[in-house]
């Protein structure tokens, strides 16, 4: 039991204002030992001292509910800084980095109220600004996180999460996986999902439910898939900040390309961002159609790959890989590749039609190897719909502008608020957090909702000025689901 002073305590934590002003913490010029050795080479031995207490503000300003300013060189001391600054906290980084070893840091902060100080010690483990992150966390355990508040489930309360579905015989293949997923979602998350199917003329809806009882059997006709889709974006109650739609439609209904276009084009006009799911028995041919129609209606394309291992009598083993309706070969398990457009593989030159059930017979006649073993086919559909529904929590938001710009001398399209002025010509400094995507120049996209954009003066930290074309090497080095990075950029054409 509390007594009655926690009590009053515990009231007063969470009636009163936190009291966050500005220049709450000061930075002091951190202290540097041993060889560093840093990406940017634009920054200078002497200016590293500033821009590692820049850094550390920049991470306490994006991650703690307080204000924090790194100070350019003083001689004052902390009790003065205290008086002068009119701030609460003075802080000052003591770096590490031996040769060979793993580097650390300790961090002293000064409380000007109370005269006290601390110092806590950290390992720098992995990328810099992630470990930071950890470390002031640590030594700021006093302050409330910004993710506490700021962060809830985006997916809970902000998204709506659409599947249309060609219920025809030829997508039954793909009908357990599709239907795990849906369910999975809907136990695991709290968020609005519906799910809409045409089969056999007759259309499903269902609300955050599976589909197993909807069966997949004969061929829609297109005009039953178009007053289906029309009824599918009826189906939602409410449109919210995020609306994403998976479309699951047999690839030979695409050769319409106009009349999709046009109900793809209506999804957007209402919020909706369009995922077009390809499936992995889709003949190559189709491939380009379907590009089209993404190309015309700002969609994104999810081709679904399937592959088995297979033993020949000769006694080797390999992986078939059924790719964008063409067969590969290859000796790795295509489960650990992260692109199967980047992986070492060898195409198989077959003239015929490819398909999961004419594969054996199409590999012994082209190669004139005979299968002996086989293993079952593995998706990775869940994979590509799992990592689709990620940017829930990093939204790609259709009501975006786009923005060709050029960052040293590399070209890059990024996103930006609709009401963000840019002006062709003028230089920026764009600060905003990355994602890995394949489908955008240099292979990452930024998130909308997180950025930002500065006048060229714009103190920042030059220890995240990033070029396009390093970010992803970063976030596949480090393992990393985002990467926070600043960008000089000069306004190329806004789209």
């Amino acid at each position: 039991m509390y007594s009655f002073y926690q009590k009053i305590c515990i009231f007063l934590l969470f009636t009163l204002p936190l009291g966050i002003y500005s220049n709450e913490i000061i930075f002091l010029h951190a202290a540097l030992e041993g060889e560093i050795k840093i990406r940017n080479s634009s920054i200078s031995q002497k200016d590293l001292k500033y821009e590692f207490s820049k850094l550390a503000s920049d991470i306490i300003n994006q991650e703690l509910l307080v204000s924090a300013n790194a100070l350019e060189n003083t001689s004052e001391n902390q009790k003065e800084i205290c008086v002068t600054r009119r701030v609460h906290y003075v802080s000052k980084d003591y770096f590490y980095f031996p040769q060979n070893q793993m580097p650390s840091v300790t961090t002293s902060v000064y409380n000007c109220s109370s005269g006290n100080e601390i110092k806590k010690e950290s390992l720098l483990k992995g990328y810099i600004y992630q470990s930071l992150n950890e470390h002031y966390k640590k030594v700021f355990h006093f302050i409330p996180s910004r993710s506490s508040i700021n962060k809830n489930n985006f997916k809970a309360k902000e998204s709506n999460v659409l599947f249309f579905i060609d219920a025809s015989a030829s997508l039954s293949n793909e009908k357990d996986e599709l239907n795990q997923f849906i369910s999975n979602e809907i136990q695991t998350k709290n968020l609005d999902l519906y799910s809409n199917l045409v089969s056999a003329g007759n259309y499903y809806t269902f609300t955050n439910s599976d589909i197993s009882t909807v069966p997949f059997s004969k061929i829609n006709s297109p005009e039953d898939l178009y007053i289906g889709y029309r009824k599918h974006l009826q189906s939602v109650k409410k449109f919210k900040e995020l609306n994403i739609q998976f479309l699951f439609i047999s690839p030979l209904q695409y050769t319409k390309k106009k009349e999709w276009i046009t109900l793809i084009n209506e999804a957007r006009s209402k919020g909706i961002l369009t995922y077009i799911l390809i499936p992995y028995s889709s003949d190559h041919t189709y491939y380009q159609t379907i590009d089209t129609i993404a190309k015309a209606t700002n969609s994104k394309t999810l081709p679904i790959t399937v592959w088995k291992k297979v033993g020949y009598i000769q006694g080797e083993e390999k992986y078939l890989v059924l790719h964008k309706g063409y067969l590969y070969t290859t000796s790795e398990n295509p489960a650990k590749f992260e692109s199967f457009n980047e992986m070492d593989k060898k195409r198989i030159q077959i003239d015929e039609k490819i398909n999961p059930y004419n594969l054996n017979q199409l590999v012994e006649k082209y190669t004139n190897q005979k299968i002996i073993q086989e293993s079952k086919y593995q998706s990775n559909m869940t994979l590509l719909l799992k990592n689709t529904m990620s940017v829930l929590n990093f939204p790609e938001t259709v009501n975006s502008k786009r923005v060709l710009v050029r960052s040293n001398g590399q070209a890059i399209y990024i996103q930006v608020k609709p009401n963000t002025n840019l002006v062709k010509g003028e230089t920026y400094i764009l600060e905003s957090n990355f994602i890995l995507d394949s489908s955008n120049s240099w292979n990452i996209r930024n998130n909308v909702v997180r950025t930002k954009i500065h006048p060229i003066s714009y103190r920042y930290p030059k220890l995240l000025e990033f070029n396009p074309s390093e970010i992803a090497d970063y976030l596949k080095k480090y393992n990393l689901t985002e990467l926070k990075a600043y960008l000089v950029i000069t306004v190329e054409e806004v789209l």
